[in-house]
């Protein structure tokens, strides 16, 4: 297996662009039965390659190809695909390539909401539950489970993003969440970012415990999380409420509420007004809508800023 992987690495070092994607072809028919030992050596094998493809500057050649390589594994190895995707997010940043990043975010949620469009017009034909085979109960669950780990993962790669003062990419993941997924599993994940973060001060994905084998670490300041953190939920709170009032929602089937709940932990934080000055002064650069807004903008500021 490393040896296929440096072949892929030195074909695509001589510019032997075709040879290296028959290669990478290669690698499907060397995937085993997933609880084989040698099913663990394709993954690192997989992990491997990700990490190359980024070093060598060749990641945007290849992605289409890795990211069906990702996903031709069986749902036994979703920790490992969960862990490729964290790996490519993670570097899309280590870059600060927005375009690389957005593309990485929707490969990676893609299936998610085509099938959340599906399972609402299943519903609208009334089936009762008693009517759904058990099997694909099971498999919905699991299916929910895996989103809420790819959105908690989305979370961390926002909060590292404003950490590193990357704005267009903050912008881009705030946009992005709410206009794909439901107000209430976007509360739910951001419930549990702040217990893993804030309350128990872990910068891994909690989701991972029950279904991941790999856990990519984000690496977050610990000096600065708690104040990243709070960024992230008024930049993430405001888009909500903001894409509410306009009735911006270009999925219909997008529930926006509810919000985040917010209040307790940032409004009430004393320096809210700083967070918020900070925002405004780098308003330009997040590529979002609301921060140009003065009506919006002043029913902000009455709403949850503090009075000097």
């Amino acid at each position: 297996m490393k040896n296929h992987i440096t072949l892929i690495s030195r074909n695509i070092q001589n510019n032997r662009i075709e040879e290296a994607k028959e290669a990478l072809q290669l690698l499907k028919t060397l995937k085993l039965n997933p609880h084989d030992l040698k099913s663990y050596y394709y993954g690192t094998a997989l992990n491997e390659l990700v990490f190359l493809a980024f070093k060598q500057e060749f990641i945007n050649l290849f992605l289409d190809e890795f990211i069906n390589l990702i996903n031709l594994e069986p749902p036994q190895d979703s920790g490992l695909i969960l862990s490729l995707y964290d790996r490519m997010i993670m570097n899309s940043i280590e870059k600060n390539d927005v375009k690389l990043l957005s593309k990485v975010i929707y490969k990676m949620t893609t299936n998610h909401v085509e099938s959340r469009r599906a399972d609402k017009k299943i519903n609208e034909v009334g089936l009762k539950l008693s009517e759904i085979p058990l099997p694909m109960i099971r498999a919905v669950d699991e299916d929910i489970i895996k989103l809420k780990a790819k959105i908690y993962s989305i979370y961390l790669a926002a909060i590292k993003c404003i950490e590193l003062s990357q704005y267009a990419q903050v912008g881009f993941i705030i946009k992005f969440l709410v206009t794909n997924f439901d107000g209430e599993l976007i509360k739910e994940v951001y419930i549990k970012l702040e217990e893993g973060l804030i309350e128990k001060e872990i910068d891994t994905n909690m989701y991972y415990e029950n279904i991941a084998k790999l856990s990519v670490s984000i690496d977050l300041n610990k000096k600065t999380i708690d104040y990243c953190f709070r960024k992230f939920s008024l930049l993430l709170y405001f888009q909500q409420r903001y894409v509410l009032q306009a009735r911006a929602v270009l999925d219909k089937e997008v529930k926006v509420k509810p919000y985040i709940p917010i209040f307790q932990l940032v409004v009430d934080t004393p320096y809210i007004n700083y967070m918020y000055e900070k925002i405004m002064k780098s308003k330009d650069k997040y590529g979002l809508l609301y921060l140009n807004d003065k009506e919006f903008l002043g029913n902000i500021k009455r709403s949850i800023l503090k009075k000097d």
